[in-house]
């Protein structure tokens, strides 16, 4: 059927003369003779296409008698997709359409009984294939619900609403569909969980104004109790926000525990209440956990439910009362050492006697040999088949032109994704000694330093640029620039329309495996495309520059590395690429070795 905008279905709009030339046309009259019989050479719908007007006319006849009589909604489909339809057929179907629905809808109708085709396709692919289902979607997801679902805007959505609304058995929880602003109202932490910048205060025996292990000498911060310390220790590292976030969940949550759960204060931790606390990490209770959402809303929980594989799935189908711990054990342990830094310095602020943490051991990890997973790097040869490819790609749309640049920006340079997403273009210039372009890129610990751009990918980038508005660049314009703009408030108050890094990163990951549907890809190339992630390009790049020759010193200042050391991880990688390749070579070569020899 065709691609209908409407939702739901609304009255009809056709002329007697459409419903008579349909007729003939069922019939088998040509659409010329039709056409000279009752309409003339002006009118709409012999402009619009008399023959496609017709197709159209008789799919929505079609749903609406499907939505009036449900019972005989499959004879009508199958008769209607098989071709079959007869005059007889047609005038049921008319006379049907003609009539209002013979009940009110049930929470366990299909949605594809009440809803246009391409509607319940998009909804059916969510998983909801009941309106029961559809309304748990939204109760569940909030009233950005729709967000999620590939062409399906607001309107059609608050379309949907206001249908399901209407009627009393698939009306939707109001409370469900609360906008919480950022400019949330805090308030004192009592029950549930809320985020840290919520908390207006903690039950004043559970606040640490009086905790057991509160310093008696001078304190050199004004914090009166533990949530004014946390945000007095958390105000060091402002100006580095991904390491902001990073502290302030571990702190976060600890101090959620400590009330919610411990019912004691964060400064009266002892050794055993920390001990305590380290298995809590590895095994949350249900109430800290929920499905990833905003922290302002109701929903939010510290720990998001942990994501099952296949096998896992299988797992706790045969073992219901196995359960994976949200929390990797180096997460484990890095929260540990997060907590125990920042008891450190609120006892050298004096805020604190002593830190209970120094007697408590980091959870048990295994022993990486290699830290970075350099094996996922793509192979030259396919990577300057990726490249091939995505110049061709770019030449049929302005987001394969921003994939392309993207793609190209971190396989060619090895930025990270944060440094890719903040690269501003004023700070990209032709070197003076050598063909290629020098980029100046602020990097981890705010480290500034120069990174090679070779002049393939400085095209990329001007070809991507070019798609651009001037309007929407700003004073400071990135490298790279979202397709469309999102005109919420937090996108509006940006200083350069740029990605963040967790959206370049999603850019790459799905340009890649679209890019693994081109057929000239092997089977085992189109796993390693499908495996990649953005931060692969980085070790691409790396593993690549070591094959050509480029030092090992000068890498490491291209990447950023502090420890030459961790560069050397390619070095090992391109020997170990070489060792096996060889082995291959001398196999082959021992296999094939004549008599003459």
């Amino acid at each position: 059927m065709p691609q209908i905008t409407n939702v739901t279905l609304e009255p009809a709009t056709y002329t007697k003369l459409d419903f008579v030339g349909l007729r003939a046309w069922v019939m088998g009259v040509s659409v010329t003779k039709i056409e000279s019989l009752y309409y003339s050479e002006d009118s709409p719908q012999v402009v619009y296409g008399l023959e496609k007007h017709f197709k159209k006319m008789l799919d929505d006849l079609v749903i609406r008698a499907m939505v009036a009589n449900p019972h005989i909604a499959d004879s009508l489909r199958k008769a209607h997709s098989g071709g079959r339809l007869t005059e007889g057929a047609l005038k049921v179907i008319y006379e049907l359409s003609q009539q209002k629905t013979t009940k009110d809808p049930l929470p366990s109708d299909p949605v594809s009984q009440w809803f246009r085709p391409t509607i319940t396709k998009i909804l059916t692919s969510e998983g909801c294939t009941t309106l029961l289902s559809l309304v748990k979607l939204i109760e569940h997801r909030g009233p950005n619900w729709h967000r999620t679902l590939p062409r399906l805007g607001k309107r059609k959505a608050q379309t949907i609403e206001k249908w399901l609304n209407s009627r009393e058995s698939t009306r939707i929880d109001p409370k469900t569909q609360i906008v919480v602003f950022d400019e949330a109202p805090k308030r004192e932490l009592l029950l549930k969980p809320v985020a840290l910048e919520l908390i207006s205060a903690v039950p004043s025996p559970l606040s640490g104004a009086l905790g057991r292990n509160r310093a008696t000498d001078f304190c050199f911060i004004q914090a009166k109790d533990d949530l004014q310390a946390i945000h007095d220790y958390l105000l060091r590292f402002r100006d580095k926000p991904p390491t902001f976030k990073a502290y302030r969940k571990e702190l976060e949550r600890l101090l959620l525990w400590c009330v919610l759960v411990r019912k004691t204060a964060l400064s009266s931790l002892l050794v055993h209440d920390c001990e305590a606390y380290k298995d809590f990490l590895a095994k949350p209770t249900l109430e800290f956990m929920g499905p990833r959402q905003k922290r302002y809303s109701p929903k939010w929980r510290p720990f998001a439910e942990p994501l099952l594989t296949d096998a896992e799935k299988l797992r706790k189908k045969n073992d219901p009362t196995w359960e994976k711990s949200p929390l990797t054990p180096e997460s484990q342990k890095f929260a540990v050492q997060i907590i125990r830094a920042a008891f450190e310095w609120l006892v050298k602020m004096r805020y604190l006697g002593g830190n209970p943490w120094i007697g408590v051991k980091d959870p048990s990890t295994d022993i990486q040999v290699l830290e970075m997973q350099i094996d996922k790097a793509l192979p030259s040869s396919l990577w300057e088949k990726t490249v091939e490819i995505l110049h061709e790609k770019a030449q049929l749309s302005q987001q394969w032109r921003v994939a392309r640049a993207a793609i190209m920006l971190m396989g060619e340079t090895g930025l990270r994704r944060s440094e890719a997403a903040g690269a501003l273009q004023k700070n990209l210039r032709e070197s003076p000694h050598a063909d290629l372009f020098i980029l100046r890129v602020l990097g981890k610990r705010s480290k500034w330093r120069d990174v090679p751009v070779s002049q393939s990918t400085v095209e990329a980038l001007q070809a991507h640029w070019f798609d651009i508005d001037e309007d929407e660049e700003g004073e400071s314009p990135p490298l790279l620039h979202p397709r469309k703009r999102l005109k919420t408030k937090t996108a509006q108050d940006k200083t350069a329309p740029g990605y963040n890094p967790g959206a370049l990163g999603t850019l790459v990951v799905n340009s890649l495996k679209q890019l693994a549907l081109d057929d000239r890809f092997t089977t085992r190339e189109v796993q390693q495309l499908l495996g990649a992630s953005a931060h692969d390009l980085r070790h691409t790049f790396g593993t690549s520059m070591v094959a050509h020759g480029l030092p090992t010193d000068v890498l490491q200042k291209i990447l950023g590395h502090v420890s030459l050391a961790t560069t050397s991880i390619y070095v090992q990688a391109e020997e170990k690429r070489i060792a096996i390749e060889s082995g291959k070579a001398f196999a082959s070569k021992d296999g094939n070795v004549s008599e003459d020899t």
